[in-house]
């Protein structure tokens, strides 16, 4: 977590909204403490976004995968440089509990 986060200070986003699960409170962090006490970031089911809502990192518990959403170069910068696995997905993805058109 701690390469993610200084990737995302190194694109020059020093603070970073931490919510929780159900987006009922949120608070302002500056990553720099994040990055030097986690406790904020343990056993927690977490939503971190930046100020400008460029960049979503969150976590779908019951499918245990995490989501980084932000534009392609953002995301792509961030998995190179953390050495990240996953996929990509677009408006056909479905994901376990979301909504879907009938």
């Amino acid at each position: 977590m701690n390469k993610i986060l200084m990737c995302i200070k190194q694109q020059g986003k020093y603070w970073i909204w931490r919510g929780d699960e159900f987006c009922t409170e949120r608070k302002l962090e500056y990553i720099e403490d994040i990055i030097n006490d986690n406790e904020a970031l343990r056993n927690q089911h977490l939503n971190l976004f930046t100020h400008d809502n460029r960049l979503l990192l969150t976590t779908h518990w019951d499918s245990h995968f995490s989501l980084l959403c932000s534009n392609k170069e953002t995301v792509e910068q961030i998995v190179q440089s953390c050495k990240l696995e996953g996929f990509y997905c677009d408006d056909e993805t479905e994901i376990f509990w979301s909504l879907t058109n009938p």
